[in-house]
């Protein structure tokens, strides 16, 4: 085998080897943004191509797919990737049910009132989780 340096590092990273070091990049984010952990449960690197993570969420975990979004915490997810990695990746989020890719032109906002019901329980259980908390009347 040729010898790799620095040079040749973002040649052998690829879509394989992200999904490898998925859980590690999940336990450093652990280390340095805890609470962020939890949107990030059910979501997984689906593409990579220059230097962009491609990172789906289910289709019912929009609520953690916004929160994902937000500039900080993007921020926090690449210094994630950045740390286990050794490189600079930009984390992008997709919305995926099944195999087939949600429309990326579809508004959030859209989603989120035809969606709502399922929305405000999903937020409701993450709550309850989170928090070890239980719903009272």
């Amino acid at each position: 085998a040729a010898p790799t340096g620095p040079a040749d590092r973002s040649s052998d990273l690829d879509l394989e080897k992200l999904r490898r070091v998925w859980p590690a990049v999940m336990d450093q984010l652990m280390t340095t943004a805890p609470a962020l952990t939890a949107f990030f449960e059910d979501a997984r690197p689906v593409g990579f191509e220059d230097g962009v993570v491609e990172i789906s969420f289910p289709t019912s975990a929009t609520f953690n797919k916004r929160k994902a979004e937000t500039p900080e915490n993007r921020e926090k997810v690449a210094e994630a990737l950045q740390t286990v990695i050794g490189q600079g990746l930009k984390p992008t989020y997709v919305l995926l049910d099944g195999e087939a890719p949600a429309p990326a032109e579809a508004p959030a906002g859209d989603a989120a009132a035809a969606d709502g019901r399922v929305d405000e329980q999903e937020l409701l259980e993450r709550l309850k989780s989170e928090f070890d908390a239980e719903e009272v009347s």
